[in-house]
Formats: structure tokens, sequence, C-alpha cells
């Protein structure tokens, strides 16, 4: 160790302590860490089997290390480094201004239908099969790992009258005044990968860069300030990097940072327009909902937060059983298939 550097003795002895650290110097340590050789982002290719457990190398699993980033890293690009050697690119605090952040455009060949309930709705279906399941109130911030199904786990058609098919992991809410938010993700048939999509008062917002099918991304969701909401993606994308894609939605009311009298919800289900039908052949499976927090900003503006246990939650539900089933391991991780 005495060999090394000064300032990759500086940036280890300090235990779990994470740090921001510019690209050029995290590609220089990790030269020193993995011993000369660099791990490319585009080298990960994530598994699509319906058992998949892996998660990202690239993304934050350790739940120290991820209080770190969101507590300490500014910016939508980040790359740290802790004191195990593991190089991580996760999505942190927002603290940018908010319009250096939206990254608004509209992807051709989808179908931009979330469903856009302002409320939680009645437990039954209408628009396409789902699972659902959502917080009690109190809440205003949500992070997981959720798995993003290709190849052969997933069939949809976006452009196939009269109902459109489209597969969807998202998570949202719904604020004090029922004003609903969906935030996550919208599969494309022509590409077979995922933009980050948002609904909110009415109107579709689609992101790009596109994520790869077949990994696990992490999704945070959270107010940032009062009727103002942030979806963070963090994943490899189409073009093999690891990145953070962030998109702001404002004027949503009823929306704050302490929760109060708000729900968060998390999704899975194949949206579809024109009615609803359970005979189009369309499928999704191993949609892994895993490692998920949930939690609030108190009144000096600190998170508070929690694993998503059961007594976070306010209730499930699936429209319908013959179509979703659910492989249930706790409130917090469970894995969904949908087959029509």
């Amino acid at each position: 160790m005495n060999s090394w550097p000064a300032f990759i003795i500086n940036l280890l002895k300090d235990g779990l302590n994470v740090r921001f650290i510019p690209k050029s110097t995290s590609l220089i340590l990790s030269l020193f860490l993995l011993g000369g050789s660099v791990v490319s982002a585009s080298s990960f290719n994530g598994s699509s089997s319906e058992s998949q457990n892996n998660v990202n190398p690239l993304l934050p699993v350790n739940k120290a290390i991820q209080a770190k980033i969101d507590s300490s890293i500014i910016g939508k690009d980040r790359d740290v480094i802790a004191a195990s050697g593991e190089l991580i690119t996760g999505p942190g605090n927002q603290e940018l201004p908010m319009d250096q952040q939206v990254i608004e455009s509209t992807t051709p060949n989808d179908s931009s239908i979330i469903s856009p309930y302002s409320s939680i709705p009645p437990q039954t279906g209408g628009s396409g099969p789902y699972r659902r399941v959502y917080s009690n109130d109190g809440y205003s911030w949500i992070s997981t790992y959720v798995t993003l199904p290709g190849g052969s786990n997933v069939k949809d058609n976006n452009s196939a009258a009269p109902y459109y098919d489209t597969a969807y992991v998202y998570t949202g809410g719904w604020g004090a005044t029922d004003v609903g938010v969906d935030a996550g993700m919208q599969h494309s048939t022509m590409y077979d990968d995922w933009a980050p999509s948002t609904l909110a008062n009415g109107q579709m917002v689609t992101s790009t860069p596109r994520y790869k099918s077949g990994q696990d991304i992490y999704l945070k969701f959270y107010v940032t300030a009062t009727n103002e909401v942030t979806l963070a993606v963090s994943g490899i994308t189409t073009t093999g990097e690891s990145k953070t894609t962030t998109i702001v939605r404002s004027g949503v009311s009823g929306w704050t940072k302490d929760g109060s009298k708000m729900r968060l919800k998390r999704m899975t289900t194949i949206g579809q327009k024109n009615g609803e039908s359970f005979t189009t052949g369309s499928f999704m499976k191993g949609v892994h909902w895993h490692d998920i927090t949930i939690g609030y900003y108190n009144s000096t503006g600190s998170l508070v937060y929690t694993g998503w246990g059961s007594s976070q939650t306010g209730g499930t539900y699936n429209n319908d059983s013959a179509h979703v089933s659910v492989n249930y391991i706790n409130a917090g991780e469970e894995t969904v298939n949908i087959q029509l």
C-alpha cells in the first residue's frame, strides 16, 4: 500500500468514505485497483432469464455506500469509488438547477398510455393487466432495483390497433390533492429497449437515452420541492454507457417533501388503449423488484427512509390473477409475470 501514490491512499484510508472524483481520476484509480485492467460499462450484459437475480455491478448495492452517495454527490453523471475499490455510478442528490436537469423528447413508435389515474383507483381493470403495490400515506421518496425484461421474456406490440399493448415498469403515486404521477420505464417493441417516462397532469414525457433490456436498473422517484417531483434512472444505455437520466415534473399539486397525505406505488403492467383484452398474446416475464426503500423528509429537511416492509404497505392488487402471477418473497421483494 505504501508504494501506491499518495492520492490513492488518501482516497481509501477513510474506511467506507465515498468521495466524488473526476472521470479521469477514476480511470487511473481503477487501473491501480484492478491490476492494470479497465472494466468498461459496455461490457455488462444482463441476463434476460426469468430467474435473473444479478444486479448490475456498476450500480450501488451496499446500502451504506448508497447512503453516502445520496448525501454527498451532485450532478447527473457520477463516478465514485468506495474503500472496497468498487467503482459506482449512481444517482445521488439532484441539486443542480432543475432547468438544467430536464431531458425531454418525444420518442417515435412508442405508445404513451401509462394509465392517468389521479387518485388510488378502484381495484378493477379497464386499461390492461397489472400488478399494483401501494404504500400507506406519509411518504415522498422511493428507490428500487427492478429487472427490465427483454428478448424472449417480453412480447408486446406498440403499433397494433386497437389495444396497442405496451409493457411498463414504473413507480409514482398520488399527492394530497389526488393528483397522480407515474414515473418509470416504457418498453419499445421495435427496438426492444426501455425509455424513462413520466405522466403528470395528463402529459407524457419520454426521455433519452434509452436503456438496454435484460438488466437491473436503479429507479428513484421523490419530491424535490413543493409541487415538483423527479424521476432518476440509473443503468446501462443502448450505447453501452452507465448513465443516470432525470426527468423533473413541476406543477403537480399536493406533492410535498414531508409526504403528508400522500401515497407511493410500484406498477408492473401491459398498458392498453381503447378498452382491454386478455387474449392478445402479449407477455412480460421476470420483473424482479428488490432492495426497495421508502421515506420522507422531516422538518429539518433530512431524508428519513427505511426498507419497504409490510408496515409500509397500504395494499396490493392484481388485474387479474388468471393473467398476473407473483413470486412473493416479502413486501420489498417480488417477481411479477404477466401472460395474456
